[in-house]
C-alpha cells in the first residue's frame, strides 16, 4: 500500500496541510463578514477563523466509507483530528482489534497494522 497523505507530505518535505486560510480571512474581513457557515471537517480551520473574530457554524461533510477512501478518511480522523463519524468505522475498528486479523465488512478489507495505531 502507498503512503497516507501525512506520510507522503513528510517524505516530500511538505507541511501536513498545504492550504492556508489567511486568504479566506482577508476576504471575510474585506466584506466585513463576522459569521459564516463553513463546509469543513477540519477543526483547525474553524479555530483559525474563530481566533480572528469570525463566528463559524460548521456544516459537516460526510462521505460513505468504501475501499477507495477508507485509509485516507481514517488518517484524517486519527492523525489530523478531523470531525468525522465515519459510519461503521468504530464498529469495524473494534472488530479488528478484537480479532487481530484482517477484517472484512461492507466490502472493505483492512489489516490491523495499517489502520490501527
Amino acid at each position: 500500500m502507498g503512503f497516507d497523505s501525512i506520510q507522503a507530505h513528510k517524505r516530500l518535505s511538505l507541511k501536513e496541510d498545504l492550504r492556508c486560510y489567511r486568504d479566506v480571512l482577508e476576504i471575510l474581513q474585506f466584506y466585513k463578514l463576522r459569521q459564516i457557515k463553513l463546509l469543513t471537517n477540519n477543526p483547525k480551520r474553524i479555530k483559525f477563523l474563530e481566533n480572528h473574530g469570525i463566528k463559524v457554524k460548521r456544516v459537516p461533510l460526510e462521505a460513505p466509507l468504501n475501499s477507495y477512501n477508507f485509509k485516507e478518511l481514517v488518517t484524517k480522523k486519527e492523525k489530523m483530528h478531523h470531525l468525522l463519524s465515519l459510519g461503521a468505522y468504530r464498529e469495524l475498528k473494534y472488530e479488528i482489534i478484537a480479532s487481530g486479523k484482517v477484517g472484512r465488512k461492507n466490502g472493505i478489507g483492512i489489516e490491523k497494522k495499517e489502520y490501527i495505531s
